[in-house]
């Protein structure tokens, strides 16, 4: 007698006449979830930038945050030389509130300049059209200081 007959023959005892139906395996939980694309695939590099990016968008904001002013009126740009660039191309003056963050390559520098202006500080994207600007800097505008 093999296991199919004691079912059948069990599945009589107390008046149940249908027997038992095998339990129904589901199919592996891969079948539900697509494959991954090529193109949606993510590299290690491309995940440390994010990241990078991301913390330096929340220094940043914390920084400008703290002053209790609108982001609209703070400048946001990238630069190789961050200091020059404030204080001969923009024309800040010694106790201005500005501040420089050093982003370690120029792709986290051109992704943190995008997000700030994204969320409403001026600026541009051209970075000065220096070559390798690594450093993103903010600033808040004043009369005297130039975009």
């Amino acid at each position: 007698m093999n296991q199919d007959d004691w079912m059948n023959l069990l599945s009589g005892i107390g008046g149940n006449s249908t027997a038992p139906r095998p339990t129904h395996v589901s199919p592996s939980p891969r079948s539900h979830f697509p494959k991954p694309v090529a193109s949606q695939r993510v590299s290690l590099t491309e995940k440390i930038y994010a990241l990078k990016t991301s913390e330096m968008v929340r220094e940043i904001l914390v920084f400008v945050d703290a002053y209790g002013l609108p982001r609209e009126e703070w400048y946001a740009g990238i630069s190789s030389t961050s200091w020059a660039r404030l204080h001969e191309g923009h024309g800040l003056r010694i106790n201005d509130p500005r501040n420089i963050w050093d982003a370690g390559s120029e792709t986290v520098a051109r992704q943190v300049e995008r997000e700030l202006l994204r969320l409403g500080f001026d600026g541009g994207t051209g970075g000065g059209n220096e070559v390798g600007p690594k450093s993103v800097y903010v600033f808040l505008k004043q009369p005297h200081t130039r975009r």
